[in-house]
């Protein structure tokens, strides 16, 4: 498990969105839920990569392109919850979004897609 601190971005029932820092990493899964349809999935941390890669390996349809060298095209809103970002992100992220590419649940987290 990783000692460093993250920053993280969370959400909470209203939208108000706040940052703190936290410790990284988890000891148990976190709940991801897509508010669109429904659906729910577990985070369990250990090689689940980025919330963009865990969402790609469950068949999520998430628009991206970094992989073509444009950041930002999987901007998304964070409903509820809270993420930490491993780096810094490229684009811009404005108020009740978050960069699925660049960051980890960091506790249960609802996304509006």
């Amino acid at each position: 498990m990783e000692s460093s601190l993250k920053i993280s971005v969370s959400a909470d029932d209203t939208g108000d969105r706040q940052k703190r820092e936290e410790p990284a990493g988890m000891d148990e899964g976190y709940r991801v839920g897509l508010a669109a349809s429904g659906r729910e999935f577990r985070y369990s941390g250990e090689g689940e990569g980025t919330l963009l890669r865990f969402l790609e390996r469950r068949h999520v349809a998430i628009e991206y392109q970094c992989r073509s060298g444009y950041c930002g095209a999987c901007r998304c809103r964070l409903a509820k919850g809270v993420v930490a970002y491993l780096t810094k992100p490229l684009a811009f992220v404005g108020e009740g979004n978050i960069l699925p590419c660049c960051c980890i649940p960091a506790g249960d987290i609802e996304l509006d897609i």
